[in-house]
């Protein structure tokens, strides 16, 4: 009979148990966003050749539990990475977030400018020279100022591959910020 209340006890408490679906949702399209390694820091250029070098701040790689209300069961991908001018933090830095369970799962912030975006639906040209390098497989993604929300009156383009990351933001009006490593 112990043994019989035994069992029934230890079935109990191993089905009462949540177990949790990992799953790697990022599709390619999201995974050419996941460019940053651990401690890794950046540096841009910008038209008055001023020289911005960017500490990282932030970086997480993990699975995290995503709900509306309550608990679930699923974890989806996550990745977040952030970097800062130690010089002035406000006024340029950049971070990127993608969520897999959520949509938009991608928001990029970067000089002021950001968007939000699903990756799937940003398309990428095979070759494109920027400050005469050539880059494959590159992002073309229309952000807009913040200043605290999207200004749809003053954009940019940003570029971006999965190799480098951010390899540019360019103005209108010629300017422009470039990766110079």
């Amino acid at each position: 009979m112990k043994h019989l209340i035994y069992t029934t006890v230890i079935i109990t408490i191993f089905s009462s148990c949540k177990k949790h679906e990992v799953n790697r949702d990022f599709t390619s399209n999201e995974l050419d966003f996941v460019n940053y390694s651990q401690g890794q820091a950046i540096k841009f250029i910008d038209t008055n050749f001023i020289t911005y070098s960017l500490s990282q701040t932030l970086f997480e790689h993990d699975f995290r539990q995503f709900s509306v209300i309550g608990g679930t069961r699923y974890l989806g991908e996550y990745y977040e990475v952030s970097y800062s001018n130690n010089v002035n933090a406000t006024t340029f830095n950049y971070n990127i977030t993608l969520r897999a369970a959520s949509r938009p799962s991608m928001e990029i912030n970067f000089n002021n400018y950001g968007v939000a975006a699903t990756p799937d639906s940003l398309n990428a040209v095979n070759s494109i020279i920027i400050n005469g390098m050539a880059y494959n497989n590159v992002y073309s993604i229309k952000v807009y100022k913040q200043n605290p929300q999207f200004n749809s009156n003053d954009s940019a383009t940003l570029y971006s591959n999965k190799q480098f990351g951010i390899i540019q933001l360019l103005f209108p009006d010629g300017k422009r910020i470039v990766r110079t490593n």
